[in-house]
């Protein structure tokens, strides 16, 4: 037994293990098993005879004074690890074990500083030789930082590696034990870095010859600890077992005292034993969840051990409702098809979103019932993220595509708010299967040309809101949804109401795959008329009907029958070699032989695929972009930093254009990056799928990817810009200006800002920015960022809106078990005013990530349109690394109010001349409101034409000792804010309003700084700041400076302080959270209005426009002369 605890050691360590360990008894009279006695061994343990002499310098030597390094590569295993690192003593042996991820300069140079900073914190020990083999010399900056510390690096002969002979000896020894141990477990080969860790964990602790059968554990403390500790030198072994025998660990529920009423379930279950943290923590692998983890509530079987067999392991299932066990299967679904890929640069924001709530359904399905997602899902994170936004989305291309994503929207009934009453029948259709009866396109537009949707009056349009009826009628059980061909009933309302609908049975996949099995039409579903009354999908419902997109080329051509290819696989083909084409145009690279390469990285490259959605949620194309594996390129010192365009500048345009009534056109570079050439050598493997023997690609253009591809598009785009006239815009890098035509772009989206009499100018520039580069659009701004763009140019006002982000909220929050929202929890305010208090014990890793997720989506509104919420934003930000049921408690009420006003808009416009028509500044503090560090709350918020342009509520880094103290650091903010903000405004040639002058004017040169009035509510404050003498007396220096400061630029007229009562400053809510009535207040003071009507509005129109367009389409394709052998008989189908 003890050769198995042990990790299969040699016969004689066992027989020297009772006068070298503690809490060991042998009962076998010193026998012990030798290595043809294990069949774990024997198959394990087989090597190469080799002598190495002992090295004349290691019997001199002390611990820590000479050190191996060594490197070993594996398969990826749990944990995404693939390579291991053992650093090892020479004097005693003793083992240090790191996992990396990658064997990058960056990851080794920290493996390497942290190991040596943790022998000096720790030991006190100073390391004097390290040998290695000649991994290390091809890291200059590793070999550099061990040099600098005075630290000779031995390194062996190159291809020679007897001579790190210790080294290799000792990670063999710790190699075979571990397959062994892995072996004789049965345990899977992904994990591997458990069962290193573990074999290093017991080889430390087991006697060898060469110390006298000694362990290598007593030889290095030993010679460290002081001479009545040295008892204690020798490991203690009682709490080892026999390596992967059968544990019963104690459940999350049983441990928490959760699901107490539950009295017959089991309080542990089954796993096996993989490892060690400490003497009294063992980490337990559960085959079932495929999860390892720590724990101390655990009691060991050591006579059975893992045999492949899951039966017995899933009697947890016993006590499972149908809920929890769907949720575990939708986990265990999700496992086997989640892989996280970087977003396209230039995707909608809604697929952003919808990308999340795909790969992360396990994880939050998993917070709400109590239990951790798997440890997996916090190792499938993306290596590198693309530096391009969402752009706005554009129509449809083929009517094909959007008749096809048309009749899949079945999202109206089963994901309203408000479900139907449906008949049972309604209530039992499956999901969506992927094949569908074949019928004519012809017949659902002559269905659907009864009553154009056209024809409707928008008075007859606002009786339906966003979340009104729509069509749902069913072939065969199988749900579609039918926006084409439907006629409303002026009389009935509610989603039980009956439309009209007349619609051939429609193929479709019909052609879908190239590769897919084509069914004869005997297996396809019969005809079926069932129709019944459903929900519309609410404003950007997110499309759930597709398929899982595919995670790689494999997936669209399988090389063998056994594996199915994607119901989509001939579209995303399809769209891989448009995209090829696209490359092939712009020369993105040319073909080299691979022998070119040689000295050189070659980077590898994936298939991104994505489905690119209309506004309204609905599939409008397939998308497949070819990502290069930046994350695999070495660092170097060159500039990678990409300015984008700041929120505070876009809202100050956004003032401006409805203050002056300027024309908004939208544009998008398609493929950005690729019009910028690269100055660098660069080499890639040829795209998968299109790969061939002994070719690979040498770059020409920037790609998607690399890490200065955003920072090259910057720089040719400004060199474009440049030639035609343009200039920058001081403080606004994404901001140029040629006469009064203004360009700002956010990496790939653009917009052109000019007043309507400089149309020809607009024209002149966009022409010559069109010969330079693939501009697409030239419609009005509607979408930018994922924010929406509201105009009334009869009263000049904008409005921005998050509408669309904030209904995709709703998955973020956590259902209740009846699908009810009680009456407390229908949050009014985004914040009580309790306190919130650090957490007293510590979240578990997937507490925190799904916190953080979270508190990010909240953010992301927070300091875009929804300055209501940011006071609530930055307290919960305080907690991200240690949340507690409070903090999450919070977070859910924050994401209740951001959800059930989500129709809040920022408004921008001012009369001219009234008091609104400048820039107004408000600043304000909370002194000492933090009660953990008595640090005050600050907060400033700006409005520039009657709109808020830019806020911030954040904690004062320093403690202040009165009131008066903290309102001068608030103050001192907010000035040097809004004189950036009046710079940037004088630099777009707005000269705002000063004495002389009653109201702001357009393109006139600023002659005279204008003062900037800003608003404080403290007296004492205002008269420090605006007295001729400094009377302000305090030792914080710091607080004494910014007092100087601002009393300078008083003196200059460049910025004024006046008193404002709290109930009148819009700052006032930044700071604190506030009662329902002053909430009320400070949102009107914020000028967020409720624009749901203009919204439900805008939808429908273009809802409509969407249909025309679809019908033109159609009619250019010539869709009325198909064949009439595709054509079912509409008569008889109109009259079922």
């Amino acid at each position: 037994m003890w050769h198995r605890r042990l990790g299969h050691p040699g016969p004689e360590a066992i027989r020297h293990l009772v006068g070298s360990s503690r809490g060991v008894r042998l009962l076998t009279g010193g026998s012990a098993i030798s290595t043809i006695d294990c069949d774990a061994c024997g198959t394990s343990k087989l090597h190469r005879q080799v002598r190495r002499a002992v090295k004349e310098a290691l019997l001199r030597e002390k611990p820590a004074d000479r050190i191996a390094i060594d490197f070993h590569d594996y398969d990826e295993g749990y944990g995404g690890y693939r390579y291991t690192l053992l650093v090892t003593d020479r004097s005693s042996s003793y083992t240090w074990d790191f996992y990396l991820t990658r064997r990058t300069t960056d990851v080794l140079l920290t493996v390497i500083t942290d190991f040596l900073t943790l022998l000096s914190t720790q030991y006190g020990a100073r390391v004097k030789v390290i040998e290695t083999d000649n991994e290390i010399l091809k890291h200059p900056r590793v070999v550099s930082e061990i040099e600098s510390r005075g630290i000779r690096l031995e390194p062996c002969a190159p291809n020679t590696q007897a001579q790190n002979g210790g080294a290799e000896r000792i990670a063999a020894t710790i190699k075979q034990r571990a397959r062994a141990m892995a072996s004789g477990a049965k345990l899977p080969d992904i994990l591997w870095p458990e069962a290193t860790k573990a074999s290093t964990y017991l080889y430390n602790r087991t006697p060898t010859a060469s110390r006298g059968w000694r362990t290598p554990y007593e030889v290095f403390h030993k010679h460290f600890w002081a001479a009545e500790a040295a008892p204690y030198a020798r490991p203690d072994l009682s709490h080892l077992r026999a390596y992967g025998c059968k544990a019963f660990a104690m459940t999350r529920q049983a441990q928490l005292k959760q699901n107490r009423r539950q009295r017959l379930a089991p309080r542990a279950f089954i796993g096996y034993l993989v490892g060690y943290s400490s003497s009294n923590s063992f980490r337990i692998w559960n085959p079932l969840r495929d999860e390892v983890f720590t724990t101390r509530d655990v009691v060991f079987n050591e006579k059975q051990f893992f045999n492949g067999n899951l039966k017995e392991l899933a009697e947890e299932f016993r006590y499972m409702d149908l809920q929890e066990i769907q949720e575990r299967i939708t986990q265990l679904i999700d496992q086997t098809n989640r892989t996280t890929i970087p977003q396209d640069a230039d995707e909608e924001a809604d697929e952003v979103v919808e990308d999340y709530e795909h790969a992360e359904l396990s994880d939050i399905a998993a917070l709400e019932r109590g239990t951790p997602p798997p440890e997996d899902a916090l190792y499938t994170k993306a290596r590198f993220q693309l530096m391009t936004p969402p752009e706005t989305p554009p129509p449809p291309s083929a009517f094909f595509t959007a008749l096809r994503s048309t009749l899949l929207d079945v999202r109206g009934r089963e994901h309203s708010d408000h479900p139907s009453k449906t008949s049972e029948d309604s209530k039992t259709i499956p999901p969506l299967l992927r094949w569908a009866p074949r019928t004519s396109f012809k017949a659902a537009f002559l269905a659907g040309s009864a009553q154009p949707r056209a024809q409707k009056t928008y008075k007859d349009k606002t009786k339906r809101s966003m979340d009104g009826p729509a069509d749902c009628c069913t072939w065969a059980d199988h749900p579609l949804s039918a926006r084409v061909g439907w006629e409303a009933s002026e009389t009935t309302t509610g989603v039980g109401c009956t439309r009209k609908a007349a619609i051939d049975e429609i193929d479709l996949q019909q052609g879908a795959s190239a590769v897919a099995e084509q069914k004869p039409e005997s297996e396809r579903h019969p005809r079926s008329t069932n129709t019944y009354g459903a929900q519309r999908s609410p404003l950007g419902d997110p499309w759930r009907t597709l398929p899982a997109l595919p995670t790689s080329h494999d997936q669209l051509a399988p090389r063998n029958n056994a594996t199915k290819a994607h119901p989509f696989a001939r579209e995303f083909l399809e769209a891989e070699q448009s995209h090829l084409r696209g490359h092939e145009t712009s020369r993105s690279w040319r073909e080299v032989a691979k022998s070119e390469a040689r000295g050189h990285q070659v980077l590898g490259c994936h298939w991104v695929y994505t489905y690119k959605l209309d506004k309204h949620g609905r599939l409008a194309k397939f998308k497949a972009r070819l990502v290069i594996r930046g994350d695999q390129q070495a660092k170097d010192a060159r500039d990678t930093y990409a300015a984008t365009l700041a929120g505070m500048s876009f809202r100050i345009l956004m003032a401006l254009a409805a203050r002056f009534d300027m024309e908004l056109l939208q544009y998008d570079a398609v493929n950005a990056f690729v019009h910028a050439t690269l100055d660098e050598t660069v080499f890639m493997q040829l795209p998968p799928g299109y790969r061939r023997p002994g070719v690979i690609l040498r770059l020409q253009k920037a790609l998607y990817g690399l890490r200065r591809s955003p920072i090259l598009w910057q720089r040719h785009l400004e060199a474009g810009l440049r030639a035609l006239g343009f200039s920058r815009v001081a403080g606004e890098n994404c901001c140029w200006q040629r006469g009064q035509v203004t360009f700002f772009f956010y990496v790939d989206d653009c917009v052109l800002a000019f007043p309507r009499e400089h149309s020809a100018d607009a024209q002149e520039a966009i022409n010559a920015l069109q010969k330079r580069y693939h501009l697409e659009g030239g419609k009005d701004l509607q979408w930018f960022l994922g924010i929406e763009v509201i105009r009334d140019r009869f009263t000049r006002k904008l409005w921005l809106s998050q509408a669309v982000f904030a209904e995709k909220v709703r998955k973020l929050i956590t259902p209740r078990a009846d699908n009810a929202e009680a009456p407390e929890e229908r949050a009014y305010t985004p914040m009580t005013k309790t306190e919130l208090f650090p957490n007293d014990g510590e979240a578990a890793p997937w507490e925190i990530n799904h916190y953080q997720k979270r508190v990010g989506t909240i953010l992301y509104a927070a300091v875009m349109t929804r300055p209501d919420i940011a006071f609530a934003a930055s307290r919960l930000a305080r907690f991200n690394h240690n949340p507690g049921p409070t903090h999450h408690k919070a977070v859910e009420r924050v994401l209740r109010y951001l959800y059930n006003t989500r129709y809040l808009c920022l408004e921008y416009g001012a009369t001219p001349g009234s008091d609104d028509d400048t820039l107004e500044v408000a600043s304000d503090a909370s002194f000492a409101d933090n009660t953990l560090d008595r640090k005050s709350s600050q907060a400033f918020a700006m409005k520039l034409f009657g709109g808020i342009v830019a806020w911030k509520a954040n904690k004062q880094t320093t403690v202040t000792t009165s009131t008066t103290e903290a309102e001068l650091l608030s103050l001192s903010q907010a000035a040097r804010e809004a004189l950036f903000a009046s710079r940037l405004i004088g630099a777009l040639q707005v000269q705002l309003p000063i004495e002389s002058m009653p109201e702001a004017q357009f393109a006139t040169p600023t002659r005279t700084q204008p003062t900037i009035q800003i608003q404080c509510d403290n007296q004492q404050t205002v008269r420090l700041v605006n007295a001729e003498l400094v009377q302000l007396q305090t030792r914080l220096r710091h607080v004494d400076i910014h007092n100087h400061w601002l009393r300078q630029e008083i003196a200059e007229h460049r910025v004024s302080v006046a008193y404002t009562p709290s109930a009148q400053l819009m700052a006032d809510g930044l700071t604190k959270a506030l009662a329902l009535p002053q909430f009320k207040i400070f949102c009107q003071q914020l000028r967020l209005s409720d624009q749901r009507a203009l919204l439900e509005r805008n939808r429908e129109c273009e809802l409509v426009e969407e249909d025309e367009r679809q019908v033109a389409e159609a009619m250019k394709n010539d869709v009325w002369d198909m064949e009439a052998r595709d054509l079912p008989d509409t008569d008889n189908m109109a009259k079922t």
